[in-house]
């Protein structure tokens, strides 16, 4: 009609899709630093993706495609460590935001030592103030090990170590091998994370890697001469430190203040030609004698006498110092002639300790069991005399034993004499005697400082209640503060007299020390 204008108006309704999409066709594909993500939807969702070193997940991306939802998702992880073992799970929302969660998937940055794959992972959240270990089975079902102390680290309070068995030919003609040695095993990758994508690779403290070795591939390598090694690219091969072997549980252990790549090498031995012994003849079950006369010396001190540190006041402190002329003699013995370690039992383990009593390196008591006293002894005899090998009792140690054995029973001539005066000392170790006190003032516990603290470590040291090996705590080296090592030395005395084991230098166990 004339004067009335008509207008045409288009409505469009959207309608959201009821109910949670489906996720289908889920992969990833990852370099040395990022990972991308893709799924598919039934219906148009949004994108997110949560990822970690483990099931638990410790990152999340930020939810995205939400103003435009989509069917195909592609969702990027960046700033990722290489050769890292990863856990991640893929959410997607509808437009009426119900929300599906996919089941958990992996991958693995790329960058291990020479492109290695990596063939088993174990996975392990510790916190910083108790810390812990890390252990479970590689590939061929034999467990590997991190011992992480307490306060390792100062930049978080908790870490996530990952252990990583990787390729061994991929690894080893990238890396090499140290001159002279055999691979044995698998090589591992170490590390330790904060977070989801940052790395610590140094410590406050060591740690102590366990690796396992196939006790069937040795061939003609001898188990004494395994030893674990450490590789960084650019540095090469380094030997660590701290180490043992175990030839019952078949492991070799080393301390370690950083994380890299790790392996257990071993040394194939050049032939030795031995020289025949002509037979004495007869029957018996007696030890043959030695095949001619044994001349056995020893080191004689000069003009000097020891040092005295850290002589508790108030006590008398003074050192036994030992001196031994030649002697020859010929005797039938027994020689060690079995590699040693932890856990092991018999007659060679009492012959040992009984050495080892009368050489001063004493332990409690000759109970034929290798347990952590006698540990403690060998370590103490070894540092003496100066020996470092892989095996606590192994072939350089047993030469040494074989030798200070041999001395013992052809009974040489031996000069005993006691001095306070500052000055020098040979080895052997030798240890400090005190006058014991009639009493301690006061009760002990952990944080307590004092000269009777440091009385009371004399105390358990001479007692062959050892604080430490070596530096402070140690024999000669007692110190003013109660500390873990202190209580802990001091929990065995208690179990060893019967007082309840709590490391509190209380009236029950002060009474004990003063009756010892």
């Amino acid at each position: 009609q004339d004067g009335v204008t008509i207008k045409t108006y288009t409505i469009t309704v959207t309608r959201a899709v009821a109910g949670a999409p489906s996720i289908s066709s889920i992969s990833s594909t990852s370099n040395s630093s990022a990972a991308v993500i893709v799924w598919t939807t039934d219906i148009v969702a949004s994108s997110q993706v949560e990822y970690g070193l483990s099931d638990a997940y410790s990152a999340s991306t930020t939810e995205s495609d939400t103003g435009t939802r989509v069917l195909n998702h592609s969702v990027t992880l960046s700033d990722l460590p290489s050769c890292t073992a990863y856990h991640y799970r893929v959410y997607s929302k509808s437009e009426s935001l119900a929300q599906a969660v996919s089941s958990d998937r992996s991958f693995v940055t790329s960058g291990c030592t020479g492109s290695a794959s990596v063939i088993t992972s174990i996975v392990t959240l510790i916190s910083v103030s108790s810390g812990g270990s890390v252990s479970g089975a590689n590939s061929l079902g034999r467990n590997v090990t991190i011992t992480v102390p307490s306060a390792f680290t100062s930049t978080s309070s908790q870490v996530t170590f990952e252990i990583k068995e990787i390729g061994a030919a991929a690894f080893s003609a990238a890396a090499g091998t140290p001159s002279g040695l055999t691979l044995l095993g698998v090589p591992y990758n170490l590390s330790a994370y904060i977070g989801a994508t940052s790395t610590i690779t140094t410590f406050d403290k060591s740690l102590l890697i366990t690796l396992p070795y196939d006790p069937t591939t040795l061939g003609t390598v001898p188990a004494s001469s395994l030893s674990m090694k450490k590789y960084d690219i650019g540095a090469g091969w380094t030997s660590l430190t701290g180490c043992s072997t175990d030839t019952s549980l078949h492991t070799v252990s080393c301390e370690t203040s950083g994380f890299s790549d790790f392996a257990i090498f071993g040394q194939t031995p050049a032939p030795v030609v031995v020289a025949p012994t002509p037979s004495s003849g007869g029957g018996g079950g007696s030890p043959p004698p030695l095949p001619a006369p044994a001349v056995i010396t020893a080191t004689t001190t000069a003009s000097t006498t020891p040092s005295l540190p850290n002589c508790p006041r108030g006590f008398i402190c003074s050192v036994k110092v030992a001196t031994t002329t030649p002697k020859t003699c010929n005797v039938a013995y027994k020689a060690f002639d079995t590699d040693m370690s932890i856990g092991m039992s018999g007659a060679a383990v009492t012959s040992l300790q009984q050495l080892l009593g009368k050489l001063n390196f004493s332990i409690a008591a000759s109970t034929g069991n290798f347990g952590p006293l006698t540990v403690q002894s060998v370590t103490l005899y070894r540092k003496a005399r100066g020996i470092s090998e892989a095996s606590l009792v192994g072939p350089l140690t047993r030469a040494a034993l074989n030798i200070d054995l041999a001395a013992s029973l052809c009974g040489t001539s031996t000069t005993t004499t006691t001095t306070s005066t500052p000055g020098s000392v040979v080895k052997p170790i030798l240890k400090t005697t005190i006058t014991k006190p009639t009493s301690f003032p006061r009760d002990l516990t952990f944080g307590s400082v004092g000269e009777d603290v440091r009385a009371l470590q004399v105390y358990l040291n001479n007692h062959d209640f050892i604080v430490a090996t070596s530096g402070e705590g140690s024999p000669g080296h007692e110190v003013l503060t109660f500390g873990n090592k202190t209580k802990a030395a001091l929990i065995k005395f208690q179990k060893a007299n019967g007082i309840s084991a709590t490391g509190y230098f209380g009236p029950i166990t002060r009474k004990a020390v003063r009756v010892l």
